[in-house]
């Protein structure tokens, strides 16, 4: 069977939600349980089709986003509904904000999230103040040490010394030079000595020799050759909690910036916690004795931070040895119950 919509049920889906949003009398929060409401009794008339869940609210996302702009988006329309299917017996009181109740969706035992709705009403709790609080009862309820979970969280080493080319040969001066993609929205323009031997290249290794630049290796363009870049040597200059850090980071060709990096996939509770306090010392030690550590990034957080794997090898100093071999602290942090996977 296909994901297909027969016409008059997602007619029938499409009428019922845009009657919500033109309706005064129903306040955004029910709008978006009684929306979340209608994709899954929709989704239960066809639950056998394959694919029909995913199709559904990729249609719903487009045409909604046509008529009403933003808010609507597939993440949107999953989150509300999320929210029907916590509450499916009645719609929650409507004293909390939206984002305070997306927040509380990942609290699975529903007692537990209707006290947590109750203290943050009682108690006037901000957006950040709600967040502690969750994420603290998250961390205490984690499945400690899970070697399931531990064995799953995955390892991917980069490679250091690895670029990517950009293609702006306006901005060149000769046959040898190449801009350069270093990461960090830095770009360099460099001259590799034997560029011109590989001809048309776009991800490659390089290694430095006498002060000159030359191609060590061509990588072919597939997504695990993308993986490698964005690797890099750092120094830790500041442990902030026991999830984020301060770092000066070598991007080769002489530029080092100075960042904020969140790791990846992993949570330990705020500082103001002993479990928090317990975790960011436990960092401290951990790097205290390395002259440097390979960082592996991805991309930005909402907080501007680069997600990123750290790895380390006390009393080493080869970057590429610890790239190779080191420890990865984030499934560290984990193997020590002193963070929860995200």
């Amino acid at each position: 069977m296909t994901a297909e919509i027969p016409e008059k049920i997602y007619e029938k889906l499409l009428k019922e939600i845009t009657g919500l949003y033109g309706d005064t009398q129903h306040s955004m929060l029910k709008a978006y349980w009684l929306t979340g409401k209608y994709i899954i009794e929709t989704e239960q008339d066809r639950q056998s089709t394959a694919g029909y869940g995913k199709y559904l609210i990729e249609r719903l996302s487009n045409d909604l986003t046509k008529k009403y702009g933003k808010g609507f988006s597939m993440t949107s329309l999953k989150n509300m509904r999320r929210f029907f299917k916590a509450h499916p017996e009645r719609q929650p009181v409507t004293e909390l904000e939206w984002s305070k109740f997306l927040m509380l969706l990942a609290i699975k035992d529903e007692a537990t999230r209707e006290e947590f709705i109750k203290r943050a009403i009682d108690e006037e709790l901000t957006r950040f103040q709600l967040k502690k609080q969750v994420e603290l009862y998250m961390f205490r309820n984690r499945k400690e040490g899970d070697p399931d979970l531990i064995e799953s969280y995955p390892v991917e080493r980069g490679e250091l010394y690895c670029y990517r080319k950009i293609e702006r040969p306006d901005l060149l001066n000769n046959g040898k030079e190449v801009i350069i993609d270093c990461g960090f929205n830095v770009w360099r323009r460099v001259k590799i000595y034997n560029i011109d031997k590989y001809g048309n290249i776009e991800i490659f290794r390089t290694d430095k020799r006498n002060n000159r630049y030359y191609v060590s290796e061509v990588l072919e363009k597939t997504g695990e050759n993308l993986k490698k870049n964005y690797t890099y040597r750092g120094r830790v200059e500041k442990v902030i909690d026991g999830d984020t850090l301060l770092v000066n980071i070598d991007l080769g060709f002489d530029a080092v910036i100075k960042q904020k990096i969140r790791l990846r996939g992993v949570d330990t509770p705020e500082i103001e916690f002993k479990e928090g306090e317990k975790a960011k010392s436990f960092v401290s030690r951990e790097l205290g004795g390395c002259e440097h550590v390979v960082i592996k990034t991805y991309k930005t957080d909402i907080y501007d931070r680069y997600i990123s794997d750290i790895f380390y090898k006390e009393d080493c100093t080869d970057a590429v040895r610890i790239a190779q071999e080191g420890t990865l602290l984030n499934r560290k942090l984990l193997e020590k119950g002193l963070a929860r996977a995200i």
